[in-house]
């Protein structure tokens, strides 16, 4: 039986990739088979009024519905073996269900339209989810049990092999779409994947190139003028030695907390070191809390910078908090007089939550 290339090329099988292209799982999909199920039920009715019994005409539609559903809402493509077989097996039953109810010969050839119509429909979808073979089979043994049953009840073969013939069309042509369609809806798939791919290679290398771009701008704003300063005297001052380890904690700062790489964060950050103070800015919110409003982010620079030209000595850590807390960052002092930890909320508002005894 044949199946589609996607299912080596694609690791997330249940993403459906083929007949998701074809429209399976589409509101014209869904709006073609609530249709072809009310024509069942009109069908239905005129079995009933034909005269055929309420189990016999009733279990083929219920069946016809079960089928439907399940080839509608399985995903996977190929569809999964244990809905094809459900499916599959749908027909036959439809078959042995409705032929002992009917007279011989049929006189009414509708009042068996929902049985062997819709179970031959039921199949020819089974090959446009890429079930060739298990459709065929069904097919043959509803012909087979429609055969047997001709001959039992002296009907003659020429019944059975109308409904062959009648049910032969429709399946060659689902064959010849699962033979030629799938497989050009797979190398669509496959294509448009590999171009996915490519975009996303190319916007990733684009972001390196940019990334590097703005990383060696910043250190040629920084620190080459300390680099030049050393090859050409060969040395530093004390003072010199001083601007290395503020420029250092700077960079790192960089790195570590990219979100408040702001210029008034890290100018009274810079200011707060060259006091003495122990600064360290940490950054959890992996890329920033970049669903705050310009607002928000506002207030939230002003009251990191509110504390950081506050501290004059100790050690303060400013930590933006993780995505799903109600804070966007804490400030935790350390100081001779204590500790104290401020957290900013959404709206801006530093809260003092905890606070320690002296001498820590």
């Amino acid at each position: 039986m044949p199946t589609s290339p996607v299912d080596q090329d694609d690791p997330g099988r249940g993403s459906d990739p083929v007949h998701d292209l074809l429209g399976m799982h589409s509101r014209g999909a869904r709006t073609v088979a609530y249709g072809f199920f009310a024509a069942g039920c009109l069908l239905t009715f005129g079995s009933l009024k034909s005269g055929v019994g309420v189990a016999a005409a009733v279990v083929p539609l219920a069946l016809l519905a079960v089928g439907g559903a399940v080839l509608l809402r399985t995903h996977g493509d190929p569809l999964p073996r244990r809905a094809t077989v459900v499916v599959a097996i749908v027909p036959i039953v439809q078959a042995i269900a409705m032929l002992p109810a009917l007279p011989v010969p049929i006189n009414q050839p509708l009042q068996a339209a929902v049985a062997f119509g819709g179970g031959t429909v039921l199949c020819a979808f089974l090959c446009v989810r890429g079930r060739v073979a298990a459709s065929w089979t069904s097919q043959a043994i509803v012909f087979a049990v429609a055969a047997a049953w001709a001959l039992r009840t002296g009907g003659g073969l020429d019944q059975a092999v109308g409904q062959l013939l009648s049910s032969t069309g429709l399946m060659v042509s689902a064959t010849l779409f699962a033979w030629l369609v799938r497989p050009a809806a797979a190398t669509i798939y496959r294509l448009r994947a590999a171009q996915t791919r490519q975009l996303a290679e190319r916007a990733a290398a684009d972001a390196v190139r940019t990334e590097r771009a703005t990383q060696k701008a910043r250190l040629d704003e920084l620190a080459r003028p300390l680099l030049v300063t050393i090859a050409e005297d060969g040395g530093l001052t004390g003072g010199d030695v001083e601007h290395a380890r503020l420029l250092e904690a700077r960079l790192r700062d960089g790195i570590r907390a990219r979100a408040l790489d702001v210029r008034q964060v890290t100018r009274s950050t810079w200011a707060a070191r060259a006091r003495g103070v122990d600064v360290r800015l940490l950054d959890d919110s992996r890329s920033g809390p970049t669903d705050a409003d310009e607002a928000t982010m506002a207030g939230l620079h002003a009251e990191i910078v509110t504390h950081l030209d506050r501290a004059v000595d100790g050690q303060i850590t400013i930590r933006l908090q993780p995505p799903g807390r109600t804070s966007l960052a804490t400030i935790t002092t350390i100081t001779a007089d204590g500790v104290s930890i401020h957290e900013i909320a959404a709206a801006g508002a530093a809260e003092a939550t905890a606070g320690a005894e002296n001498g820590i």
